[in-house]
């Protein structure tokens, strides 16, 4: 009996530094479901005064129909806020019909910085 204890404590030692890694992974600054099967994810990387650091990565995850809670990774985009600035959650607009998904993104400062990129899906089979 103390070694079935002693080995839930060995095992949960070692998992937890795994699930504290996943659980730091799961955290967006942004999600939204496209449709019913497409999750949008967007996450803010990097901080500071200096732009060169500051990244925004863009994923697009398809559902899997028969384990709705699984998901695969269809589209990734980086951009970085040295070419151009970026808001702090971009606008997304998707259209279903032709499968594509719109960004954009307007600064209004000193200068005013417009922003826009489509990101077309494929359908997977």
């Amino acid at each position: 009996m103390s070694i079935i204890i002693i080995g839930g404590y060995i095992i949960a030692i070692i998992g937890f530094p795994f699930v504290f890694i996943i659980s730091l992974e799961l955290t967006t600054n942004q999600r939204k479901w496209l449709g019913d099967d497409l999750i949008y994810n967007e996450w803010n990387i990097g901080q500071g005064p200096d732009p060169s650091v500051r990244l925004k990565k863009v994923e697009i995850y398809k559902r899997v129909t028969l384990f709705p809670v699984m998901a695969y990774l269809v589209k990734t985009k980086t951009y970085d806020e040295w070419s151009f600035p970026l808001q702090r959650e971009l606008t997304v607009v998707f259209s279903e019909k032709d499968q594509t998904l719109y960004l954009t993104s307007v600064v209004n400062g000193y200068k005013v910085f417009n922003f826009s990129d489509t990101i077309k899906l494929k359908a997977r089979d």
